[in-house]
């Protein structure tokens, strides 16, 4: 198994960039034979604990782009 590990600048609470941007080093991982790709814990929020606490909608949020952005098409 071929396994990538991604490094990115996350924005903080940005979550769409960096979907954006993990779904674009997923595709180079892709295009290099990776199986599995492996991104830094809170990436998707951008290591914004302290606002993923107070703001409870945030993860469902992050989790629904990703979903969204990553699903296969039909």
């Amino acid at each position: 198994m071929r396994v990538a590990a991604a490094q990115l600048t996350c924005a903080p609470t940005d979550v769409r960039t960096n979907i954006e941007q993990m779904a674009r080093l997923a595709e180079q991982a892709a295009a290099d034979s990776a199986q599995l790709i492996v991104f830094p814990e809170l990436a998707v929020t951008g290591y914004e604990l302290a606002a993923t606490a107070a703001d409870a909608g945030l993860w469902l949020r992050a989790m629904t782009l990703a979903w969204i952005h990553c699903a296969p098409p039909e």
